[in-house]
């Protein structure tokens, strides 16, 4: 498993061509609601008995997937537009490709209820290097070729849940009309 979950971060970045960014920080379509909602919340904050003489206490924590495990599970979330979807007559796949921005924010608010956490690719790289564990309920939120409402929709919809994504954007459509500027 570990080998297949590399070798599609692989294929992922060297297939793909495209300059992966960061936008925002912890989507789901209908087939991957039935997957994310499968699953309950983990309670995500435990406290520490009140200080006593002088030990350190940590207040809180974030349950983790620890570091060692041959084997994880991490959903991908690809999306492509997130706009109101046009007509299906005068354009097919654009209307199969996108997601409006009502439908992304009640999936973010699902993932952010359910208590996943978004991670990007470096954060499975750190993991499998043994160097940082994953958050409990780790997902990849990732946007496809870098159309303007990854900016003008997407971003803004992340960001009330301080989440991360990763946006594969075609380096030679940047400046165009409806892509994303330098």
């Amino acid at each position: 498993m570990v080998t297949i979950v590399r070798a599609a971060a692989l294929l992922l970045t060297v297939t793909a061509t495209l300059f992966m960014v960061q936008v925002g920080q912890p989507v789901i379509v209908s087939s991957a609601s039935k997957m994310l909602h499968s699953s309950r919340a983990v309670s995500l904050i435990s406290f520490a008995p009140p200080p006593s003489f002088d030990h350190d206490y940590f207040i809180s924590r974030v349950d983790v997937v620890p570091l060692g495990r041959v084997n994880i599970t991490v959903p991908i979330l690809m999306y492509h537009y997130i706009r109101e979807p046009p007509s299906m007559r005068t354009d097919l796949l654009g209307y199969k490709l996108s997601v409006s921005p009502a439908d992304f924010a009640a999936q973010v608010d699902v993932l952010w209820r359910d208590g996943y956490h978004p991670v990007d690719l470096n954060d499975i790289r750190a993991y499998f290097a043994g160097k940082e564990p994953l958050p409990s309920k780790p997902v990849v939120i990732t946007f496809d070729d870098g159309y303007s409402d990854l900016f003008t929709n997407a971003f803004p919809i992340l960001a009330r849940h301080k989440f991360k994504a990763v946006a594969y954007i075609v380096s030679g459509f940047v400046g165009r009309g409806g892509y994303v500027t330098s």
